[in-house]
């Protein structure tokens, strides 16, 4: 009797439990690292490769309503040098204000002609070397081609007017003294302008050449972003169950007060205080993710799986691999830097 009592009392506790937890999403601000280190005073050019596979003309052409047309507005002008170089500009300017690189020398659109292949490959080692010696450069880094697509919708076939550019490019970076590719990728990104903003408000559709000059500085900019540090808004998923002592340290912890919870959590983080330690240990792991500590983030991440193995709290094992599974990418973002040192 007394073991069916005991039962019954742990049972209605774990529903309890599960009945009353709230899963509360919080916004935090976390640093993204960046994935490619330059030295920080090398002298470094910025030039076009200038290089087109023969089958792009899309500078000619755009899309209406999913049909291609030449561009017999703009035929005169060239618009893969505005393209280039407002990407190249926006490039530089990104580098220089997020202090990754200071010394940057952009060249012209035309520093390099234009070759046109079925097969990319590097710039040869040589040249390379002859533009650095003449300009006393460290790294070159060379947008080596880059195709764009501007497309226009009506309301006939889309919900509403629209247009969007599309734009492909591959980068590398070049160790001026050497010549050799440090490094390369290629970078797909598109942009979209609707008539309406998200609070219904008309706005005016940008024009084609307009419309790439704005994609183009952004598709620069992200690339950029490879190079700087910067700050940004995640979402973190904090749970707080029944007692009032979470409660608590829910409010601590949305006042950024995370050391205020974390001594409340850390009091129900022994094994004999049972899922409330499984709890108890995420919520630590999160408060060790503010401190920027993943590796201790993490270690508490194991703790709380252990006690939620032995308690065969399945649940509790699904959202705890799913923060393991976001902290072991920023531990990997942050160790995984492309440090590209100069011999």
């Amino acid at each position: 009797m007394k073991l069916a009592l005991k039962t019954l009392f742990r049972l209605s506790m774990l529903l309890l439990f599960t009945s009353c937890t709230v899963y509360k999403e919080i916004p935090i601000e976390v640093m993204r690292m960046r994935e490619i280190i330059l030295p920080n005073d090398a002298k470094t050019g910025m030039l076009y490769r200038n290089f087109k596979y023969d089958n792009d003309t899309l500078q000619n052409y755009y899309i209406s309503d999913f049909i291609p047309k030449p561009d017999k507005n703009n035929k005169d002008i060239n618009i893969d040098s505005i393209a280039v170089m407002t990407c190249l500009s926006a490039f530089t300017n990104s580098l220089e204000s997020g202090n990754a690189i200071k010394n940057i020398r952009l060249f012209p659109y035309h520093t390099i002609g234009r070759t046109v292949g079925k097969r990319f490959s590097p710039l040869p080692a040589n040249e390379v070397q002859k533009l650095s010696k003449a300009q006393n450069l460290d790294i070159v880094i060379a947008l080596e081609t880059f195709s764009y697509m501007y497309s226009e919708f009506s309301h006939r076939v889309a919900e509403q007017n629209s247009c969007e550019v599309t734009m492909a490019g591959i980068w590398a970076i070049y160790n001026g003294e050497t010549g050799k590719l440090l490094k390369h990728e290629s970078a797909v990104d598109t942009l979209f302008w609707n008539i309406s903003n998200e609070k219904g408000k008309k706005i005016k559709l940008p024009p084609r050449i307009p419309a790439i000059e704005i994609a183009a500085a952004t598709f620069a900019e992200n690339y950029a972003k490879k190079f700087v540090d910067d700050w940004e808004i995640v979402s973190r998923e904090m749970i707080i169950p029944p007692p009032a002592d979470f409660a608590q340290a829910a409010k601590y912890a949305e006042k950024n007060q995370w050391s205020a919870a974390a001594e409340i959590w850390q009091k129900y983080t022994p094994d004999k205080y049972g899922k409330l330690a499984i709890v108890s240990r995420y919520n630590m792991a999160l408060a060790a993710e503010m401190s920027d500590n993943i590796p201790e983030a993490l270690q508490w991440l194991q703790g709380a799986t252990k006690q939620a193995l032995s308690l065969k709290s399945k649940n509790d094992i699904l959202q705890i691999n799913r923060y393991n599974t976001i902290l072991q990418k920023r531990l990997a973002s942050i160790e995984a830097a492309d440090n590209l040192e100069l011999p």
